[in-house]
């Protein structure tokens, strides 16, 4: 007994792409993607890693006290904080 399997055109050629041969690559793509690997590896060697941005990128210090010397800088204590978020 034979056993008959319909498949629609576009999952055949699903299966014959995986059963095509592999495109070739021309030698010089392939020494200039060589060439970038290694120098990548070169650089994470020697540590300075490019997706390593904290060596790209010096630290900013940042302050974020907006308040100008003439204007005074009100201390509250944590009772009237409290009873500020409770009248809320």
């Amino acid at each position: 007994m034979t056993q008959v399997v319909s498949v629609s055109a576009i999952t055949a050629s699903y299966a014959m792409d995986a059963a095509r041969p592999a495109r070739r690559v021309a030698t010089t793509d392939q020494v200039k993607d060589q060439r970038v690997v290694t120098e990548k590896e070169q650089r994470r060697v020697d540590g300075t890693d490019p997706a390593d941005i904290s060596g790209i990128i010096p630290a900013v210090p940042l302050a974020f006290d907006v308040t100008t010397s003439q204007q005074q800088r009100q201390h509250t204590s944590l009772k009237q904080a409290r009873d500020a978020y409770e009248e809320i």
